[in-house]
């Protein structure tokens, strides 16, 4: 450009150096907004200008944050527990971000794989970053506000399939569970401890649902009034489609509230 009489070079912007670039992998109950929330919130207090996240091909969240001439890059996979442990055992994430403890064979496979020892270095390796209840849901014109655990576990064990079991009129009931739930190591025991060997199996029963995540979950109860869904209570739920049915705990009915899972009166 011409500035009087004189020429001047516009700016040259100066190559971002990338000083991180990780992947965060796992659960949908930590991955769709905890991990982003902590994510922005780490670079932020080391010093980062952070982007607000942006959707990324594959159905990854990127975070990335600008410091300077440096950046820190972050991608954020949400699939299951088990595919977070896989992708850490791999390489191709950095941190996996289960809803459960690391099972034993995986900590064989990760071993194996040089990508820790979780048996000798378990306080390092693992950590609890959050407590989450697991909600029960129904569409907002199904009349069953109130569950007994030994009904969750007849239904969620597969062995009533029918609302007349539930005192409702006789429909067909629907199960609407997560993939992340769906697994033979994961479903129900994530939070109904039964030794039945019928809940293996569960979730290939002709009733239940297996979905994508927890939200995909609570979308499609909300649109059918014979279903039932389970998923994180993290998760916001449309109070003006469903609602959460309160389960007994003692004498008491109780739902799940962030009050009543953080004091644990919730009992999933």
């Amino acid at each position: 450009s011409r500035r009087g009489g004189t020429l001047s070079a516009a700016p040259v912007e100066e190559a971002a150096i990338e000083e991180c670039g990780v992947t965060l992998s796992g659960s949908p109950a930590l991955g769709l907004t905890l991990a982003p929330a902590l994510v922005v919130d780490f670079l932020s207090q080391a010093g980062y200008v952070v982007d607000p996240p942006q959707a990324a091909e594959g159905g990854m969240t990127a975070i990335s944050g600008r410091r300077g001439s440096y950046v820190c890059s972050v991608l954020i996979r949400v699939d299951e527990s088990t595919t977070g442990i896989a992708d850490l055992t791999s390489g191709a994430a950095f941190i996996a971000m289960p809803a459960r403890p690391v099972l034993p064979a995986e900590t064989d496979a990760l071993k194996r794989a040089d990508a820790g020892d979780f048996e000798a270095e378990r306080d390092l390796a693992e950590h609890v970053v959050a407590l989450d209840g697991i909600a029960m849901a129904v569409h907002r014109s199904n009349p069953a506000a109130r569950l007994t655990e030994a009904q969750v576990d007849a239904v969620l064990t597969g062995r009533w399939n029918n609302w007349a079991s539930l005192g409702r009129e006789p429909a067909p009931l629907t199960v609407y569970i997560s993939a992340d739930m769906a697994g033979a190591e994961d479903f129900p025991n994530d939070f109904l401890p039964t030794t039945d060997p019928v809940w293996v199996n569960a979730s290939t029963l002709p009733h239940f649902r297996v979905l994508p995540n927890d939200r995909a979950v609570f979308d499609r109860v909300a649109r059918d009034p014979n279903g039932i869904a389970t998923g994180s209570a993290a998760v916001v739920r449309d109070g003006a489609r469903l609602r959460d049915v309160g389960i007994n705990a003692g004498a008491n009915f109780v739902w799940p509230t962030h009050e009543a899972i953080v004091n644990g009166g919730y009992p999933f």
